[in-house]
């Protein structure tokens, strides 16, 4: 059997994966599967697994077969706070575990390795146990370990100098010049859930009572006040703009005592977030 990799893209005229792409992304890791097509051309057109790996000037008919095992899918996302591509993760076992770390659980984040551009090793074998989101460890773990699962294995790469700088100076590194980029591998090996999460905070499950949610999304709006005096603006912003979307949780006022009285708290609280976060933005470029 040939081992391939092969990099799942969108089709630039129909902004959708190629037929054999959207196969593969319904597999599991480890899984064993053949896939049929009628048409050869939707299997071995211009960017297809065939046309990329197979030698050129092979015929196929139009009966087309392919027997697949899937040994690992890596998955490359954005996970910094800013969408910029400052902070970059490619995951090995993602899609193995759904359940994405949240705001004020517990994490334990085990630091694998971590390396400079020139790939030389600056600390291995370090583990951090803290509340994600109140800016116990350096902006780069915080923006991961939201993006992570239990169990899941990923590389990282930081290419934003100060982002590198302060990820050096969190993690007592002695580096004199800038390391950018910073390279890391690290997996979340333990998780408690946060109070928002064993609360309901998102809705999805039976929700406690309202109250109980502007109460502790008032704490975390503290949680961003506190960050931003310490200048920890990337990380404030964030933590306004996740207390504004959880605030929209809390929308049905009908029938409680007080409806209007919460309402427009709500409506406050979400307007406070808002005009919050764009400072943070500000501070965050000066």
């Amino acid at each position: 059997m040939e081992h391939l990799e092969h990099t799942i893209a969108l089709d630039p005229q129909t902004a959708k994966p190629p037929l054999l792409d959207m196969a593969l992304l319904s597999m599991r890791r480890g899984e064993l599967a053949s896939f049929s097509c009628a048409s050869s051309a939707a299997f071995c057109g211009e960017g297809s697994l065939a046309a990329t790996f197979l030698p050129q000037g092979v015929e196929l008919p139009d009966d087309v077969v392919f027997e697949l095992k899937l040994r690992e899918f890596l998955e490359t996302a954005d996970v910094s706070f800013e969408g910029d591509g400052s902070v970059m993760k490619r995951s090995l076992s993602s899609r193995d575990f759904w359940e994405k770390r949240d705001d004020a659980g517990i994490c334990t984040l085990s630091i694998i390795s971590v390396a400079d551009c020139n790939g030389s090793i600056l600390t291995k074998d370090r583990v951090w146990e803290f509340v994600i989101g109140n800016g116990d460890v350096c902006d780069v773990l915080e923006c991961t370990a939201v993006s992570m699962r239990k169990f899941e294995v990923a590389f990282v790469t930081c290419s934003v100098p100060q982002l590198c700088i302060d990820t050096c100076r969190f993690m007592d590194l002695d580096t004199p010049d800038c390391p950018a980029p910073l390279m890391l591998r690290l997996t979340v090996t333990d998780y408690v859930p946060g109070p928002g999460e064993r609360s309901e905070i998102k809705g999805t499950r039976l929700a406690r009572s309202d109250a109980e949610r502007i109460r502790f999304l008032e704490a975390r709006k503290e949680v961003g006040g506190n960050l931003f005096q310490a200048g920890r603006y990337r990380l404030a912003a964030h933590r306004f703009a996740k207390v504004h979307e959880y605030l929209g949780y809390v929308d049905d006022y009908r029938g409680s005592r007080g409806a209007e009285a919460q309402k427009t708290k709500v409506t406050e609280l979400k307007r406070s977030c808002l005009l919050n976060r764009a400072l943070c933005l500000l501070k965050s470029k000066e």
